[in-house]
């Protein structure tokens, strides 16, 4: 009878919490606040949506989710430097936001600087707990490109076993012992 009634209080509490929104993770409550400034991004609306994120810093300086954005912004308006910025800005107010890592990663990959980049993809990798598959294989060509070729073979075959087929070619490459270019 005791277990009945432990069960039912907590099934209770359970339900209060869901029906409160207390089960919603801060980024969850951001995401959906910036939803519009997200939409403009993905329709290629990168001024606009500069403009939208830049409001949103301004509304709250300590949101790394609106530096994360505006970040992706500059990048793609070419703002390289802009996107450092706020990038790594956002990592030091939220350490765990992934996609910051990931574009700084892909920053420092695209000017050829692979050690910067394998160091961000690494945190990525670790923050999207080895679920995003672009950054395991990015982290991989940074280490092929490194010379560190067992470091790269292990991100290779993490990504190749979440059904990352491009891995694959570069796993071949390196079975082959010939060196890619891009």
């Amino acid at each position: 009878m005791e277990a009945v009634s432990i069960f039912f209080v907590f099934f209770i509490y359970i339900w209060v919490r869901l029906a409160l929104g207390h089960h919603k993770t801060p980024d969850m409550i951001d995401k959906k606040k910036y939803q519009k400034g997200i939409k403009l991004i993905e329709n290629k609306k990168y001024e606009n949506a500069k403009e939208f994120f830049d409001e949103k810093v301004k509304e709250n300086p300590k949101s790394a989710m609106a530096l994360m954005y505006r970040a992706n912004c500059h990048y793609y308006l070419g703002n390289m430097y802009q996107s450092i910025f706020d990038a790594q800005k956002s990592t030091t107010l939220q350490t765990a936001l992934f996609e910051s890592y990931f574009l700084l990663g892909k920053i420092y990959f695209e000017r050829k600087d692979y050690e910067m980049a394998a160091e961000e993809y690494e945190k990525a990798v670790w923050y999207s707990r080895e679920q995003n598959i672009d950054a395991l294989r990015l982290r991989g060509l940074c280490y092929y490109y490194l010379g560190e070729i067992n470091k790269a073979k292990y991100s290779f075959q993490n990504a190749l076993k979440k059904g990352d087929e491009e891995s694959n070619f570069y796993l071949l490459k390196i079975e082959r012992n010939e060196k890619h270019t891009i």
